[in-house]
């Protein structure tokens, strides 16, 4: 809990050349995470990862939390967030691609 495996995986990814994209953290009742682990989130943030909080308790939902440093995952279980968190990355992908590639944008088939 508090936050070693996030400087790792932050650690690992730029020794092998690589970006850590995004992370879904799983916390208890209202998403809430130690301070450690915060702290090590919101350095992975600052570095340009997207971070999602979500919680772990069956049946959850979160309460929107102004004041919270770190974005919730919408009210959506673990599972649901990361998969939402890949396809968000995935649309600015293909955005990008397009926007770089201008009026001859093709997706690939």
């Amino acid at each position: 809990a508090d936050g070693w495996l996030v400087e790792a995986m932050l650690a690992s990814a730029q020794a092998q050349g690589e970006t850590l994209r995004g992370l879904v953290v799983a916390g208890t009742g209202n998403g809430s995470v130690h301070q450690g682990l915060e702290a090590a989130l919101l350095r992975a943030q600052a570095a340009g990862v997207e971070v999602r909080r979500a919680s772990r308790c069956a049946g959850s939902r979160m309460v929107a939390n102004p004041a919270a440093r770190l974005p919730d995952g919408g009210g959506l279980s673990p599972v649901k967030a990361r998969i939402a968190l890949m396809l968000e990355l995935l649309a600015r992908d293909v955005v990008g691609a397009a926007d770089a590639a201008g009026p001859a944008f093709r997706p690939a088939p």
